[in-house]
């Protein structure tokens, strides 16, 4: 048998399983989608409050006043004036790390989530396929901060802060399990690992 159809044989039995697993647990894959299409909403919302605010709402911006004047001047520092642009393009470009970061932190999740703690060998999956379309995207959204006013990139900033504080902090107090490492730690988890999982269950039927 060639290494191709072991694959494909391998696959099959792997989603299987898995059907097998989530419906004897009453797993709901559905639910993943929940507070994405939850925050997704609220962040344009948001975003397109903070650029009104601005006096942005247009393509004539010299026409357009803020509609909150003291948006002038209750910046600090080297952005005192949260309607124009940042000068030095310090938010834009912390925007843009920060997001990558928080991209790369969220695929990685993805990985010790895997059984095997192999590495991928030839074909890319729906995952790193995500994965470089969030790549992609955290690009844009670095571009468009760079023409955007400082109130909405100071917004934009705060939220990927809080998203990798949280990815933090849950990784500290709700570590993955059936996994050999953890991520901000190198010593072993308490739990079997997953492959030993599944082969006591597989025993066991």
């Amino acid at each position: 048998m060639r290494y191709e159809e072991i694959m494909v044989l391998s696959t099959k039995e792997v989603r299987r399983r898995q059907k097998k697993l989530f419906k004897e647990h009453g797993v709901q894959l559905y639910k993943n989608f929940l507070l994405p299409l939850a925050q997704i909403p609220l962040w344009v919302c948001m975003s397109m409050t903070f650029r009104d605010l601005s006096g942005w709402s247009s393509l004539d911006a010299v026409a357009n006043k803020p509609l909150d004047p003291t948006l002038y001047s209750e910046g600090a520092l080297w952005f005192a004036d949260l309607t124009i642009l940042d000068p030095f393009h310090i938010f834009p470009m912390a925007v843009g790390i920060i997001a990558l970061v928080n991209v790369e932190w969220t695929f990685k999740t993805f990985d010790l989530l895997k059984a095997s703690t192999r590495r991928k060998l030839i074909r890319p999956t729906i995952t790193d396929s995500l994965a470089n379309v969030s790549r992609m995207a955290v690009v844009f959204l670095m571009a468009i901060s760079l023409h955007a006013p400082s109130a909405l990139t100071l917004y934009w900033l705060s939220s990927q802060l809080f998203s990798f504080i949280q990815n933090i902090f849950l990784d500290l107090m709700l570590p993955i399990s059936f996994t050999p490492k953890t991520r901000l730690n190198s010593r072993k988890q308490r739990t079997a690992d997953a492959v030993n999982v599944v082969n006591n269950k597989a025993g066991q039927s």
